[in-house]
């Protein structure tokens, strides 16, 4: 199709070298082709016919854009927009490119371009894009919503919306749109990945990897694929698996900080913290302000009893997130284990004002259980199993408060509902210094026979 149209291009411009819109559209048809300096060349030509061309500046910046080149795409997007104020294609493009970064310019400018072209259903998609990397989710919704009112066949609303409605966890809605927008392009890559994402929060393992193993099928450079299916075998337990995937990812983007911190977690679930920590560092080394690799990082020197670097990087995360729920819940733990028991309690009391899961309520009970404030420990593990009746953290937790206020019987039906769950940190049982009032009880040496 594209060479058949570069060919009618040729023709023309033989037929008049100064047809610039021949120049302008053939560059286009290399675009298309991703031939992307024979482009170049054709609208640095048209341009050069005539400098007012609004459409050969656009296009050019486009041509910028792919090759990354993105100042260069934004002088040429401006110069379109000053020959054409109300160029809707060219604010649109010139959104895509400051929603690498800047989030509000490229909303000023989806909304320019909406303004004036309301049918534009790709600048909604583009804008509830930007919302959803600002977290407002609502509002990205919104607009993919009009986009499809727009254009009912259009895979990437359906697409986008999936990916709005995974991060507000409703993975059922997610899922039925990824369905759709599948089923609208069975080639959508990105549409499968972000199935694969959702089938792996609802914990249907197998199904994210059926997911993520088509989406790498369609692109073998898909390198998000790689490391959604190397989260999806880590979560899974196979993490010689999870490792192979983010080496591949890593191999294809050495800048992947997110393969990094992914491979860097597979190798602290196989309790190689050493290596992991490795891998954070390169995480943060490539992206400085990258607040999950700084997290995990302070888990991996926490798991290593370096208690005083681990609070360091709680400390790094909370200065770049200070909504980061999850490093005032780690930092807890760490001033816990250092018996510093006032400034675990304000840290698990900041992470449940942010974030008041059954993780946190039951990390500070436990806070208060060694700090021998039993009543309050109660209350909060109780909290914990109120928000989660399978959490089992919080029911061994139990177990072991009434091991340490000695009722023996209630401390053995907690630690058996434990185990018949699934808890298995047999040294843990055996060795921790709170289960010591039930050891030998009875009901203990039954429960432990042949762990």
């Amino acid at each position: 199709q594209y060479d058949k149209a570069i060919a009618n291009y040729d023709k023309a411009i033989d037929l008049n070298p100064n047809n610039y819109q021949a120049y302008n559209n053939r560059g286009a048809a290399y675009s298309w082709k991703n031939q992307h300096d024979k482009a170049m060349e054709d609208f640095d030509k048209a341009i050069e016919l005539n400098p007012k061309n609004a459409q050969a500046y656009n296009n050019r910046g486009s041509a910028y854009a792919r090759k990354d080149q993105y100042d260069k795409a934004i002088e040429n997007y401006n110069a379109a927009i000053e020959l054409n104020p109300k160029y809707d294609e060219a604010y649109n493009n010139r959104a895509f490119v400051y929603a690498t970064k800047k989030y509000d310019k490229a909303i000023e400018d989806y909304t320019k371009a909406i303004e004036y072209n309301p049918q534009y259903a790709m600048a909604y998609i583009g804008r509830g894009d930007v919302y959803t990397n600002k977290r407002q989710y609502d509002r990205a919704i919104e607009d993919y919503n009009k986009a499809i009112e727009l254009n009912s066949q259009f895979d990437r609303a359906y697409n986008g919306r999936g990916y709005a409605y995974a991060c507000m966890k409703q993975y059922d809605k997610a899922i039925e749109d990824f369905n759709k927008a599948t089923d609208l392009n069975p080639r959508h890559e990105a549409a499968f990945n972000g199935r694969g994402i959702a089938y792996r929060n609802k914990k249907e393992y197998a199904r994210a990897i059926e997911d993520h193993n088509k989406a790498i099928e369609l692109n073998l450079r898909y390198t998000g694929a790689y490391r959604n299916r190397g989260i999806a075998y880590a979560e899974n337990k196979q993490y010689d698996k999870a490792i192979e995937d983010f080496n591949k990812a890593i191999e294809l983007n050495p800048g992947f900080e997110l393969a990094y911190n992914g491979r860097g977690l597979a190798y602290k679930s196989k309790k190689e913290f050493d290596r992991a920590i490795q891998d954070f560092n390169k995480a943060i080394e490539i992206s400085v302000k990258y607040v999950p690799a700084y997290y995990n990082r302070g888990l991996a020197y926490a798991d290593k009893k370096q208690y005083d670097k681990a609070i360091e990087d709680y400390n790094r995360a909370i200065e770049l997130d200070p909504q980061y729920a999850s490093a005032y819940r780690g930092r807890g733990s760490a001033y816990r284990n250092k018996k510093n028991y006032n400034k675990a309690v304000a840290d698990y009391d900041r992470a449940i004002e942010l974030n008041p899961s059954a993780l946190v309520y039951n990390g500070r009970g436990f806070t208060f259980l060694e700090w021998g404030k039993y009543t309050a420990a109660e209350k909060d593990i109780r909290k914990a199993l109120e928000l989660d009746p399978n959490h089992l953290p919080a029911i061994t937790s139990l177990s072991e408060l009434y091991s340490v206020t000695n009722k023996t019987s209630d401390a053995c039906i907690w630690l058996k509902q434990a185990i018949d769950k699934g808890y298995a940190k047999w040294d843990y049982i055996k060795n921790y210094k709170t289960f010591d009032n039930i050891l030998n009880s009875p009901c203990y040496i039954e429960i432990m026979s042949g762990k």
